[in-house]
């Protein structure tokens, strides 16, 4: 008989309990224990457990609480984790064992390792007798030579070099669905209201007037000299180029916008048209001061 069980029936015959009594120190379950007051722990167990079925008595020892060895698990070595008698407590993974249920630790988890060694064996020897079905078989002789398979392949898709003038057009939209970077999508009113196709066709749009435009001013000589006068055309490209819009701010917009804070009781947009900073007439709201300071001057 183990040491652990030795000192158990001591106590027992030592303390002579009642029949069903649990000893003192007892940290399993039972059952109205909490809704009983002012006995003994002994007591209340042997008041409790009466008419109650109990299981036989369990045994410490790790191959009898088990059940019979299974041939296929290996001894415990020192350095092997899946073995015989796993003890309760292992937190480690054991393979399906969180199939198993209504069982004991330790026959769960030798069910378990037995049915994982067995299948991996099994998997072992099946790629195996593959290699070995292989390698007898007879080579197996091409039925076309490696040039005509090239012309076959060829004339399904030519493998000749993309050219620039084969890719698509950077104006042409891409289809709905399309999670690549759309130009000024999110930043302007292109964005707002309208289907995927002419958001994607307006900002691809917009962006290339863009590039165009400073491709033309690279090639402009770079002048000192400030004329104080514009002409239209120069008036209304710099009038395109504002940040803060006459029409306003898209909501969202989480730049800065001056004397914004200033302002409240309206939406976003509103208070954006509102301000001098949006609602001047001016190329730049540079020139727009300088109109307000002349006009207090005078």
């Amino acid at each position: 008989m183990p040491a652990g069980m030795e000192g158990v029936n001591r106590r027992r015959r030592f303390l002579q309990p009642k029949e069903g009594t649990q000893l003192p120190g007892y940290t399993g379950y039972c059952p109205q224990y909490k809704f009983l007051i002012g006995l003994t722990y002994g007591n209340v167990s042997a008041n409790m457990l009466k008419g109650v079925k109990h299981n036989p008595p369990t045994t410490s020892d790790p191959q009898q609480a088990a059940g019979p060895r299974l041939l296929h698990l290996p001894r415990f070595d020192g350095t092997r984790r899946l073995t015989e008698g796993m003890v309760p407590g292992y937190t480690g993974y054991i393979p399906r064992k969180r199939y198993k249920d209504a069982g004991t630790y330790g026959r769960d988890s030798a069910i378990s390792i037995d049915e994982f060694f067995q299948d991996t064996e099994g998997a072992v020897r099946a790629n195996r007798a593959l290699r070995a079905t292989i390698a007898q078989s007879p080579r197996m002789s091409p039925t076309a030579s490696h040039k005509e398979a090239l012309e076959k392949m060829n004339s399904f898709m030519p493998r000749n070099a993309t050219f620039l003038e084969d890719k698509r057009s950077f104006l042409e939209p891409p289809m709905p669905g399309w999670t690549g970077y759309v130009p000024r999508k999110k930043i302007t009113e292109v964005g707002l209201g309208r289907r995927y196709h002419v958001v994607a066709k307006n900002g691809f749009g917009e962006q290339k007037d863009h590039m165009d435009r400073h491709s033309s001013l690279r090639d402009t000589p770079v002048t000192l000299e400030r004329s104080e006068s514009l002409s239209e055309e120069e008036e209304a490209g710099m009038t395109d180029r504002r940040l803060y819009r006459p029409e306003g701010m898209v909501p969202k917009y989480t730049g800065y916008i001056p004397q914004r804070r200033y302002e409240f009781g309206n939406t976003y947009g509103a208070t954006s048209r509102s301000l001098p900073v949006c609602y001047h007439d001016k190329p730049t709201f540079g020139a727009y001061l300088r109109t307000q300071s002349l006009q207090v001057s005078t």
